[in-house]
């Protein structure tokens, strides 16, 4: 089906493009329908409150896997497709970088919990310094997502992604039938789930190498320089995804951070081809010599995720509210304007993570910088004011604010380097 849709006239991407955007979109469907199966799963045994609690747990170890990686991840897509005879030196330099890091970023987040979760949630302060131990786990073990994906290995790199969901629900499982299915056995599941799939990772990477992975000093200014406009970018992005759900932890009882959790897994049940699009960008453009090429193929994913978004999240408008209530439940009932709302609030960051991935892949990674930051300045007031009045009704609004004022950035950006790049175009600039 999927390659039925991406051979339709106003889809059409080159063959070699199309297959492995078509082959990263299967196993995003699979990944998708798999976690939100696990997803109702723990969300009608938990409820809302106890859906809260879980996210409470987890939310400032997954912001930290994030952040606190510096940019470095992207900078391993990017090098490992542009320099491909280094791959293995991009790798094992940016492997050695992410192991220094993950000390530090750890103890930070150790002294954050208790701020961040207040005097209202102290029950939760342990479990969440436990799951800190998914930050060295995913710093030293998460790389080869990276650098599979930069390398194109796609076949490799869908068939490890799928495990981890089948492995998560298969925990799930397990606890539901012990009957020891609550929050804090679920973040530990979490944990050996992670630390199975990220040995998986490591040891596929082992596996294909063709040289010794090395450590270059060489390398380490280039990453940098790479890396740092990355994080630069992704921490307002970050904060624009998470910022909400980081102070609903702080601010609001369990149940509407529960309620708010599900809206969200339930707007993004359209992110598959979307996701995909922007997975296969970054490593195409970057290993892509011909400049007019890959303007040309740049210009064609935006416009073909623009297409889609529209067309899918408009079916998704009708669709989400009836599947929330089949699959979820009555009790979840108040998550659906919400989930209505955030749908479209999907649709725009939808194509903002293409051109994202887009001009990362084509050396501009200061450009989602300006983007994102755009899109902060929306939030943070945004929150400050919608958050107590509204709740998650309020924070959902925001976010489209946020990903339509982001959105507006990149489109003026991307017009004025589309023309400087068509000026440049004799001297091999880009």
């Amino acid at each position: 089906m999927t390659e039925l849709l991406l051979r339709l006239p106003f889809l059409r991407f080159d063959s070699n493009v199309r297959r492995s955007v078509g082959h990263n979109a299967i196993a995003n469907i699979a990944i998708q329908a798999l976690t939100i199966v696990a997803s109702v799963i723990v969300s009608r045994h938990l409820g809302p409150a106890g859906r809260g609690e879980l996210a409470a747990i987890q939310i400032l170890a997954m912001q930290l896997c994030s952040l606190g990686t510096l940019g470095l991840p992207s900078a391993c897509i990017y090098y490992a497709a542009k320099l491909e005879n280094r791959a293995e030196s991009v790798f094992g330099t940016t492997w050695i970088s992410l192991g220094i890091l993950a000390g530090p970023v750890w103890l930070i987040g150790w002294f954050l919990l208790p701020v961040l979760l207040g005097p209202t949630k102290n029950h939760l302060i342990g479990p969440a310094r436990l799951f800190l131990l998914l930050v060295p786990i995913q710093f030293l073990g998460n790389l080869p997502y990276y650098y599979l994906q930069g390398v194109k290995a796609f076949r490799d790199w869908n068939l490890v992604r799928l495990q981890f969901p089948i492995l998560w629900l298969i925990a799930i499982a397990w606890l539901y039938l012990q009957r020891e299915l609550t929050p804090s056995r679920l973040a530990v599941a979490y944990l050996y789930v992670m630390t199975a799939h990220c040995a998986t990772w490591m040891i596929v990477v082992w596996r294909r190498k063709t040289r010794p992975f090395t450590v270059d000093r060489h390398l380490i200014p280039p990453l940098a320089k790479y890396a740092l406009p990355s994080i630069l970018s992704v921490l307002p992005n970050e904060l624009n995804v998470r910022l909400d759900q980081l102070l609903m932890a702080s601010m609001l009882p369990s149940s509407d951070l529960g309620y708010y959790a599900i809206a969200v897994t339930a707007s993004g049940a359209g992110w598959p081809l979307f996701k995909a699009i922007a997975q296969t960008m970054l490593p195409v453009l970057a290993s892509e010599t011909n400049v007019e090429k890959r303007q040309a193929m740049f210009r064609s994913a935006i416009k073909k995720t623009i297409v889609l978004s529209v067309v899918v999240c408009s079916l998704m408008t009708i669709g989400v509210p009836i599947l929330l209530l089949v699959f979820f439940g009555d009790g979840f009932k108040s998550s659906i304007p919400m989930a209505v709302i955030l749908v479209w609030a999907a649709a725009i960051t939808n194509v903002n993570t293409v051109f994202a991935d887009g001009f990362r892949g084509r050396h501009r990674p200061s450009v989602p910088l300006l983007a994102e930051i755009s899109g902060l300045l929306v939030t943070i007031p945004g929150l400050i004011f919608a958050l107590p009045r509204w709740h998650g009704i309020g924070a959902a609004a925001v976010s489209f604010a946020s990903y339509a004022a982001t959105a507006l950035v990149y489109g003026a950006l991307s017009g004025s380097l589309w023309r400087e790049a068509k000026n440049n175009d004799g001297n091999g600039k880009a």
